[in-house]
């Protein structure tokens, strides 16, 4: 799928679909997707809310998919990631295929579906970016996350949960995580 021009609202976008030959770097991996998440960050985006997006391209910055080309360790691998400018500067996950840097993908766990894989990038980063900022929670401290029905705010919670299991795990070894 690809924008060819920004909308001026929602109702406006014009997506179409294109078929199109991809082909990668060295220090590139070629991902067949499975699962691609909607972040608001594509809307806003795809309506110019985001000034540095460039059209035409291929929105989406979250995905879950198989290595089917790339460094020969990564081949047939189930990966996911995210990456800040898949889908705002240059083409991202709406699509089949997807090229993105080796470095830049993850493992999935077998555990978790395509779909979760694929909705874990943006919520999880920007919620540890928000608690990089100010800061992770202190012994004693209590966290309150606004939003929490939202994405980002489901994945602070978790994060902020985390958090104090691994402190208390540590006990008295009084190492930070």
């Amino acid at each position: 799928m690809r924008l060819n021009a920004k909308a001026d609202d929602v109702a406006a976008l014009a997506p179409v679909v294109e078929r199109r030959t991809l082909s990668r770097a060295d220090n590139e991996v070629l991902v067949e997707v499975k699962a691609a998440a909607v972040n608001p960050s594509d809307v806003k985006a795809a309506t110019g809310l985001m000034p540095y997006a460039v059209f035409p391209r291929t929105p989406g910055r979250d995905y879950a998919g198989v290595v089917i080309d790339g460094p020969k360790q990564w081949i047939g691998r189930e990966v996911f990631g995210s990456s800040g400018d898949l889908g705002i500067r240059r083409d991202g996950t709406h699509a089949t295929h997807l090229v993105v840097e080796a470095d830049a993908v993850v493992e999935k766990p077998k555990a978790i579906s395509w779909e979760e894989g694929a909705g874990i990038g943006v919520p999880f980063v920007t919620a540890m970016e928000g608690f990089r900022r100010a800061g992770l929670p202190k012994p004693g401290e209590v966290v309150l996350v606004m939003g929490v029905n939202g994405k980002v705010g489901q994945a602070a919670v978790q994060i902020a949960s985390w958090h104090e299991r691994a402190r208390d795990r540590r006990g008295t070894q009084g190492r930070e995580l």
